[in-house]
């Protein structure tokens, strides 16, 4: 099969600069030009596909969108570094980033996109469309649940419990558990927008 990657805004790009290998665009089909193909040409039993849209949410609805017997592949830059492999699970559809680094016993869900330099501690449950953008560290024994971005150079510390459907803002800190589904900035991180 070949690899395609559904998207062309700046993820995508960067996705595929560090893939390396020839790779298919596919796009909404009003965004659909030279290089990025409609969607509605896309076919489940030629292409395996990453769904590269930063954005958690959107990217679940694309997922949500496409055949059921569309097959995904999960791409690991050969820079990143899988500490203890035999206790990660990485789920279909992900993107490990370049010197990203997963330790030791973590549960990543599917379609998580780890940018670049990214770092996730011990024992972390991490649920479907997870988003870490460049610099992101989550600490050890953090649980966080589905359609979870934190932005550029923010952190988790150690311990923490996150609901679903929470945005981290650029060079937030989050000490305390998040119950509440929004947008949290700032060091502490607190709710700036509910959802």
């Amino acid at each position: 099969m070949k690899l395609a990657i559904f998207g062309y805004g700046g993820c995508a790009r960067e996705v595929a600069s560090q893939i390396k290998q020839p790779t298919i665009f596919f796009v909404d089909d009003e965004y659909a030009n030279d290089v990025a193909k409609p969607i509605s040409k896309f076919d489940p039993l030629k292409y395996e596909i990453i769904v590269a849209v930063a954005d958690s949410k959107s990217r679940r609805e694309i997922v949500n969108k496409l055949p059921k017997e569309t097959k995904y592949f999960t791409f690991i830059h050969p820079t990143a570094q899988i500490l203890d492999d035999y206790s990660i699970t990485i789920g279909e559809g992900c993107f490990i980033g370049i010197n990203s680094i997963l330790t030791t016993n973590i549960k990543l869900g599917n379609h998580a996109i780890l940018n670049r330099g990214n770092h996730i501690g011990h024992d972390c449950k991490i649920g479907d469309f997870c988003s870490m953008m460049p610099g992101s560290i989550i600490s050890g024994d953090v649980e966080i649940q589905n359609q979870f971005y934190i932005g550029t150079n923010s952190s988790v510390r150690e311990k923490i419990r996150i609901c679903s459907n929470v945005k981290v803002g650029l060079n937030s800190g989050v000490v305390k558990d998040i119950n509440i589904s929004g947008t949290h900035i700032g060091l502490p991180a607190k709710i700036k927008k509910v959802i």
